[in-house]
């Protein structure tokens, strides 16, 4: 059954939020949740007991704009561990988002968190035992733990608050959190700009499109993405993003 959420209320908190540029809102009247079954629920319809069960909406606007991984690649791996030049370095938001030094100002340096120039290690047990408990206690009971060419990661199946099923595949890529779009299949079907989906399946869920901050941030947004993108397969514009 089709989860029964105000759709016209959803939308206005949505874009209330992207406007204000408030992406973690702290008042309820502003948060938006997604249950373990995928149902969408509102801040004001969600009671303080019924929250740790439930990953919260980052309330950044879904964006087009792809960073050049190319040259995120080529300063990561070619320069000392933390280079003085502002051109030379890189940033991290507090919302996950990845920012080339060229991009930012001085002030807004102090803000964020820049990248270490030094070797990731491959195996972040901390990271995986908390996508472990996201995935037991806020994802749908059908998640399952998988690996796909390598990349090890979750999968889960929705029915979006219109009534359409989909399923997903999120993941680590080594710098956020990616959703891919397993089913329906879809790939290079729909633009990014309208439709929010890059033409190799992943959503593009946040500004930046680099994907987002934690495991059930990703998720809460997938379930709202499918929601709006559900719109636009009937001709629509994408309900939930002031930049459509």
């Amino acid at each position: 059954m089709a989860n029964r959420v105000d759709l016209n209320q959803l939308r206005k908190v949505m874009l209330g939020n992207q406007e204000s540029n408030v992406p973690v809102p702290t008042e309820p009247a502003r948060k938006v949740y997604v249950a373990p079954d995928g149902a969408i629920r509102l801040g004001t319809e969600t009671s303080a007991s019924e929250t740790p069960r439930m990953a919260e909406v980052h309330q950044g606007t879904f964006y087009a704009y792809q960073v050049d991984l190319n040259l995120v690649r080529d300063r990561l791996l070619n320069e000392l561990p933390l280079p003085t030049h502002a051109a030379l370095k890189v940033y991290v938001s507090r919302d996950g988002e990845v920012l080339l030094g060229t991009a930012i100002h001085l002030a807004d340096a102090r803000r964020l968190s820049e990248v270490n120039r030094g070797t990731f290690f491959a195996y972040d047990a901390l990271r995986h035992a908390r996508d472990y408990v996201t995935a037991s206690t806020k994802m749908p009971a059908n998640t399952k733990a998988v690996d796909v060419g390598g990349i090890s990661g979750y999968s889960y199946s929705i029915v979006c608050a219109v009534g359409n099923p989909y399923s997903f595949f999120a993941y680590f890529d080594g710098v956020s959190y990616q959703v891919s779009l397993v089913s329906p299949s879809l790939e290079g079907q729909y633009g990014p700009h309208d439709a929010h989906l890059y033409s190799d399946g992943r959503l593009c869920l946040c500004e930046g499109g680099l994907g987002m901050p934690t495991l059930e941030s990703a998720y809460a947004k997938s379930v709202v993405w499918a929601t709006g993108f559900s719109f636009v397969r009937q001709g629509h514009t994408f309900p939930f993003s002031n930049n459509n």
